[in-house]
């Protein structure tokens, strides 16, 4: 399965990498799940860039109802030119986006037991 989502990187251009400017921060409200990975389902087709704490860059082309999970540890930076177009789940629930945000950072809050 990597093997595939490098050949799509690899198609690819422009930047998705860590970034330390200042984005919106956001949290699941209610944690269900470690915050070991990202699942996102697109709406659209769109291009959306996944960063894990250790700066591990995941560029993914989604199609419109394809979702995929990217593995990893928190914090994630998650950014693209449409995030309005995917739903973002993190630690067991769906996020709230900021409108018109392009780049989030999500952080893990404690398992609620």
């Amino acid at each position: 399965a990597s093997a595939a989502l490098n050949s799509v990187a690899a198609r690819t251009v422009g930047p998705c990498a860590y970034s330390s400017d200042a984005m919106p921060q956001v949290t699941s409200l209610f944690a269900k799940k470690e915050g070991r990975y990202v699942y996102l389902i697109s709406t659209a087709n769109i291009e959306v860039c996944v960063v894990d704490g250790n700066k591990e860059a995941t560029r993914l082309q989604l199609k419109a109802g394809e979702d995929r999970s990217v593995h990893g540890i928190p914090p994630w930076q998650v950014s693209g030119s449409n995030l309005q177009k995917i739903q973002i789940y993190f630690q067991g629930g769906r996020v709230s986006l900021p409108d018109n945000a392009s780049r989030v950072k999500l952080v893990e809050v404690p398992v609620a037991r």
